[in-house]
């Protein structure tokens, strides 16, 4: 049964005013002008464009209308939103903008769902991506975000498991965010260089794929695995969605664990 929030029902000393608009007033700021005309244009070209190369366009895009349109695009495509990692987060909007998409993917697929609050019910009363469903959100984000841990309270305040948590991008869990950050461009910069030294020292024996291709195809599974929390099943399915690369369970997993192999031998300091 949902409980009320004590904060929402009790009230709460104010925070400062967020600058973030909603996606329903960003919307409605862009109707009806040249600007808007422009990035309807755009929006109706991502439909053609590869998954892999939309995920990329999430984290390089600075407009949150077209950021929130390539998301329903990979909604509508079955990527989780933790698959679209990382997050664009470079301001309050944006991150508004991922942790909307975060309750869209949620919502639309969990709609006999109880929220431990009361307050938070309402998401799954009204239609995901309606203007009504767009400022219950806003209105819970504006609350959450200058007080509390988005991740903590809004993962507390719906009630969410684990596996819920795992498939989302604002709201994982510690050991989720830890696992998350060894693929930040540092780190990730330094697996794929260890594996394309291990690619030429073992090369492939077709001779059909230079040990760039073999590391950058290696390192692209690891990270989908790191993202799937280490599942297999779960990161072979993902891999095939987002790349349309038929792989069985085992062919999958023989690669990832290349990968692991090649880190563990890097951390003992074991030369290749």
């Amino acid at each position: 049964m949902a409980v009320p929030d004590p904060h929402r029902e009790h009230g709460h000393p104010s925070a400062p005013l967020l600058a973030v608009n909603s996606i329903s007033s960003l919307i409605a700021a862009r109707r009806g002008t040249p600007e808007g005309a422009r990035l309807r244009s755009r929006i109706g070209a991502l439909p053609n464009i590869d998954t892999r190369s939309l995920i990329v366009r999430l984290h390089t895009t600075d407009d949150p209308l077209l950021t929130w349109a390539i998301h329903l695009v990979l909604d509508g495509r079955d990527v989780p939103p933790a698959f679209r990692w990382p997050a664009n987060e470079r301001d309050e909007q944006a991150l508004y903008v991922t942790w909307s998409a975060d309750l869209y993917w949620f919502c639309r697929r969990h709609l006999d769902h109880q929220a431990r609050f009361r307050t938070w019910q309402g998401l799954f009363r009204k239609v995901p991506g309606s203007p009504e469903w767009h400022a219950r959100a806003y209105r819970h984000f504006v609350f959450v975000q200058p007080r509390y841990s988005i991740a903590h309270w809004c993962s507390k305040g719906l009630d969410l498991t684990e596996q819920h948590r795992a498939m989302l991008m604002t709201m994982p869990t510690n050991a989720m965010r830890a696992d998350r950050r060894g693929l930040d461009s540092e780190r990730f910069a330094e697996t794929h260089r260890l594996l394309v030294e291990s690619a030429v020292q073992r090369p492939d024996k077709s001779g059909q794929r230079t040990p760039h291709d073999i590391a950058g195809r290696r390192v692209a599974m690891w990270r989908t695995f790191i993202l799937a929390c280490r599942n297999y099943t779960v990161a072979n399915e993902q891999w095939t969605r987002i790349t349309r690369e038929q792989l069985t369970r085992q062919a999958f997993t023989k690669q990832v664990n290349a990968t692991a192999e090649v880190l563990r031998r890097a951390a003992l300091g074991v030369s290749q």
